[in-house]
């Protein structure tokens, strides 16, 4: 086989190989580890100040003198649900702010750039205006807010995201492959 033809098949192979790479890469928080805090302090906590994407909730919030309040904050793919965890009605007033930081894709380059489809419960008095964000972090006011049973609010995180696209691999790999055959000597014969 001559090394024009061989040049091709290693080319046509790099294609395939950037067209998978791209298609594949999805963004996803699952795996990511990130960061939890809540204020004022020591009033409330979270139970443990990191804890890594994965099933079932990340973080509980709890205040160490009481056991009538607590939350679970359930990170997934590229969403955020806090759900109250106790019976019990209570009210938040104590200007409490939940952080939820080093949100980092899992296999991509991503930023936040926005927060879509919020929900919430009944009675909770959350709105999409208690949620601020910037590229890693959320922040999360949950001052003046009522909780019941089974009360909660979620909200996905609209991401930007820099996969290198097939052109740009292909192009990467063709310039690749002409410096490997100009140390070679490749030549086309004709």
């Amino acid at each position: 086989m001559n090394n024009t033809m061989r040049l091709f098949r290693h080319l046509a192979a790099l294609v395939w190989l950037s067209i998978g790479f791209a298609v594949s890469a999805q963004a996803s928080l699952i795996g990511d580890t990130v960061s939890c805090a809540i204020t004022p302090t020591p009033f409330w906590q979270c139970d443990t100040p990191t804890a890594v994407v994965g099933a079932g909730h990340e973080f509980e919030l709890f205040i160490p003198t009481s056991n009538d309040f607590g939350f679970n904050v359930d990170l997934d793919a590229s969403s955020v649900t806090v759900s109250s965890n106790k019976q019990d009605v209570f009210g938040l007033g104590a200007s409490e702010f939940l952080t939820l930081s080093d949100l980092d894709w899992v296999g991509v380059n991503g930023v936040i750039v926005g927060i879509t489809n919020f929900s919430t419960s009944a009675g909770t008095m959350m709105s999409i205006s208690d949620v601020t964000f910037n590229e890693h972090a959320v922040f999360i006011d949950m001052n003046n807010t009522s909780w019941t049973s089974g009360s909660f609010y979620s909200f996905d995180l609209a991401t930007r995201h820099s996969v290198p696209e097939p052109t740009t691999l292909f192009l990467i790999g063709f310039g690749l492959a002409g410096i490997g055959c100009a140390r070679k000597k490749c030549y086309v014969r004709s």
